[in-house]
């Protein structure tokens, strides 16, 4: 304990560092500038007051409170969540309507601190969560390189599609897995506006980890207990018109006399423990949905064969910036890179192209375009619609 009451003073400048840098780390400007202030001037008395730490004894028990004071900077920052408000008040009579409720992965307009960690609390991946203020502190660099973000915006418009092709006896709504509003909230609303019988449409490729998430909070909701009918459409792994619609993207990008000149990079999302049986099917799908879109543009575009590769943008290999490298090799001119996602976000799309950019030489007069994968074409909505309006003829039960 005589150790400990020497070094007292540096206990608390430690505490100063550690506690007031991950604040920082999470939060916005201007507070986050007197955070650092606080943090940097706790480090500038421990090196001032060095000369104390002159034993091994002393040098753990300075590593030990750093732990100790992490760890407390990351329960605070928790504290500090978005709640959903999951309270049922309807009392009224029940609507013979369908709900339709469309889910996306969803992005907020602007960094959302409070969001950013409910997000991650509902993380199952414990890591994540002890990596949290370096987590916030990306996702908010992200966000300043991009500005605002109008990925709600665009979900909103296709909402306004599938409600103009659908009659009077649905009604839709607009839920998220990352954003507000949550599913979970959404799904409340739902059921306080009077509608028993929903139809679950998740705007996702795959029944990969996404959809498992998804489907494990509505079923977490417990709505059956309350005589709430829910089906689902299946992910669109299998459409041919979603195929079209990617096929258009790459198109309108392509000119069609230089298509010898041309390389197409398609990017799978990838799936987190992707070896783990419950995501095999979801990376099988991921594969074969680009397979079939690569074959379409060697068939019928007559793009070469080689020209065309896939990847992944996380967890699995190869990663797209290798295949990406590997196009070069071919000695085209101009690049297309595709994110085959639905519903991809503004961030991911600027990664991709950061990321390129920071790892990759590009020749001079190579050009490289990144395509937002995000659907709102009319292959897209035809698509959901007619999922929608399928599922609805099944029996409800």
């Amino acid at each position: 304990m005589g150790d400990i009451k020497d070094i007292k003073n540096e206990i608390f400048y430690i505490l100063l560092f550690v506690f007031f840098f991950n604040l920082f780390l999470a939060y916005e400007d201007p507070i986050e500038n007197v955070f650092l202030i606080i943090s940097y001037s706790g480090l500038i008395m421990i090196f001032k007051n060095r000369s104390k730490l002159n034993t091994k004894r002393r040098i753990i028990f300075l590593i030990i409170f750093m732990l100790i004071f992490y760890i407390i900077s990351v329960f605070f920052l928790f504290t500090q969540s978005y709640n959903m408000n999951l309270k049922t008040s309807y009392i009224g009579r029940k609507s013979e309507k369908t709900a339709v409720l469309l889910t996306y992965y969803g992005e907020d307009n602007m960094f959302n601190m409070g969001k950013r960690i409910n997000d991650l609390k509902m993380d199952e991946n414990f890591i994540n969560k002890v990596k949290a203020p370096f987590i916030l502190h990306k996702t908010k660099r992200n966000y300043e390189e991009i500005g605002q973000s109008d990925y709600i915006k665009n979900t909103i418009k296709v909402k306004k599609e599938v409600e103009k092709r659908l009659n009077e006896n649905y009604k839709v709504y607009l839920g998220y897995l990352k954003s507000t509003k949550y599913i979970e909230e959404i799904l409340i609303n739902i059921v306080n506006d009077g509608y028993y019988k929903i139809i679950v449409v998740p705007v996702f490729i795959t029944e990969g980890n996404e959809f498992t998430e998804l489907k494990e909070r509505i079923n977490n909701l417990k709505l059956f207990n309350q005589n709430i009918y829910i089906k689902w459409t299946e992910p669109l792994w299998d459409s041919e018109k979603i195929i079209n619609s990617y096929v258009e993207k790459i198109l309108f990008e392509t000119d069609i006399n230089k298509t010898s000149d041309t390389g197409i990079l398609l990017i799978g999302h990838g799936e987190r423990g992707y070896g783990r049986e419950e995501y095999i099917e979801g990376i099988k799908q991921d594969l074969l949905f680009r397979k079939k879109i690569k074959n379409y543009l060697v068939n019928d575009i007559k793009i070469g064969k080689n020209k065309i590769k896939l990847a992944w943008m996380n967890y699995v290999e190869p990663n797209y910036v290798y295949e990406f490298q590997r196009l070069l090799e071919y000695g085209v001119g101009n690049i297309i890179c595709l994110y085959v996602n639905p519903s991809a976000t503004n961030i991911e799309n600027y990664t991709i192209a950061f990321e390129i950019k920071e790892e990759v030489e590009i020749p001079e007069g190579v050009k490289v375009k990144v395509v937002d994968g995000f659907l709102n074409d009319a292959y897209f909505i035809e698509e959901l619609v007619s999922r929608i309006k399928f599922t609805n003829l099944q029996k409800w039960n």
